[in-house]
């Protein structure tokens, strides 16, 4: 099975309902490529969300403080996002190439400003402040850009035994912190 190719098996990976519902609940999420030189490049992302079909993500950037990893992202391109609830640890990693990287659509800004506070408050209960959070994140919607890729993978990333087991598209985000059944089958 090649996982970048955001198909499993000829069929197209169906993200798991409470896997999409996790990425887009106000997560730390990490975008990242390769170079040229086969180098990671690595840019911090502001929101995401899976599409209603939740076989593609989108992973909202800012151009000047993404603008290595744009360099390279095309349609085709694999990628890897990491999405992180700071306050318990619990990671997700999905894989998969770029379809489009486009302008941020005006009706996704409530959307993004929600996922923004969702994880200001989630930062704010593990001592950080709400200023740190703002800065970090710096959403401005004229720079934002969407990344939308085809979900080819998916991996637990949460510190423990389980890190980088594979979840098929039939576990939930509460299994984010359980083994979970290695089953590449798609829905």
């Amino acid at each position: 099975t090649n996982f970048g190719a955001g198909m499993t098996g000829g069929v197209a990976y169906v993200l798991d309902p409470g896997y999409a519902q996790f990425i887009g609940g106000g997560r730390s999420i990490t975008l990242a490529a390769a170079g040229a030189d086969l180098g990671p490049m690595v840019a911090k992302a502001v929101a995401a969300w899976a599409t209603e079909d939740r076989t593609q993500v989108a992973v909202v950037v800012m151009r000047g403080r993404a603008a290595r990893v744009l360099e390279v992202l095309a349609p085709g391109v694999a990628v890897a996002a990491a999405f992180s609830e700071p306050s318990t640890h619990r990671t997700i990693q999905l894989k998969g190439r770029v379809v489009a990287v486009e302008p941020l659509d005006a009706g996704h800004v409530p959307a993004v400003e929600a996922s923004m506070e969702a994880l200001t408050r989630d930062v704010g209960s593990i001592g950080y402040s709400a200023a740190y959070a703002r800065t970090l994140l710096a959403f401005r919607p004229d720079d934002a850009l969407a990344v939308r890729f085809a979900v080819g993978a998916a991996f637990l990333q949460t510190p423990g035994p389980q890190a980088g087991a594979p979840i098929g598209g039939s576990a939930t985000a509460a299994d984010a912190r359980a083994p979970a059944e290695p089953s590449r089958e798609p829905r």
